[in-house]
């Protein structure tokens, strides 16, 4: 229950964050370091619900910081969905331009073939979502979850062991 508490309210505040975010500035949004940063919020709902009391034993930890990243993320995905296709199909355009803005400025170079160049490879009608690409990618970014749950959960959660000396010393 904890943990579909820390994973609902860690969904509704990356959500929060990223509408926040687009209404003040749509190339803000679009922005990597933006992106990147509501990480924090996935670890900081992690965290969270492993250091409420009692804690967990170690494999319940685990499993916990596992739903709560599948619900923030879940929450990631379908508010980007819902932008990027219902409420705002603009910011194809301008995720386009940006994406070809920066190839041009840094030489980074393109992904896929070397002959096309970045207008080519960031034009808009390539950079939609589909509900299968949604899916994959947040399947695929499970795995990143699952390791972090994993680490978090042994570190934050106690050993079966220590569970059940922790009672029979009190007693």
């Amino acid at each position: 229950m904890r943990a579909l508490t820390f994973g609902l309210g860690g969904g509704g505040v990356v959500v929060a964050l990223m509408a926040l975010v687009y209404f003040q500035s749509p190339s803000t949004f679009l922005s990597p370091v933006f992106q990147w940063s509501l990480v924090i919020v996935y670890l900081v709902a992690m965290v969270g619900v492993l250091l409420r009391r009692p804690p967990y034993k170690r494999l319940e930890a685990i499993r916990a910081a596992v739903v709560v990243y599948m619900l923030v993320s879940a929450s990631y995905y379908v508010y980007t969905y819902a932008l990027y296709e219902v409420f705002d199909p603009t910011l194809y355009e301008l995720q386009s331009e940006l994406m070809i803005e920066n190839a041009q400025r840094f030489q980074t170079g393109t992904p896929g073939r070397a002959a096309e160049a970045p207008e080519v490879v960031y034009a808009p009608e390539r950079l939609r979502y589909t509900l299968g690409g949604i899916a994959y990618n947040y399947v695929f970014g499970l795995l990143s979850g699952v390791a972090v749950a994993f680490l978090l959960g042994n570190l934050l959660g106690v050993k079966s062991d220590d569970a059940a000396t922790s009672d029979t010393v009190g007693a």
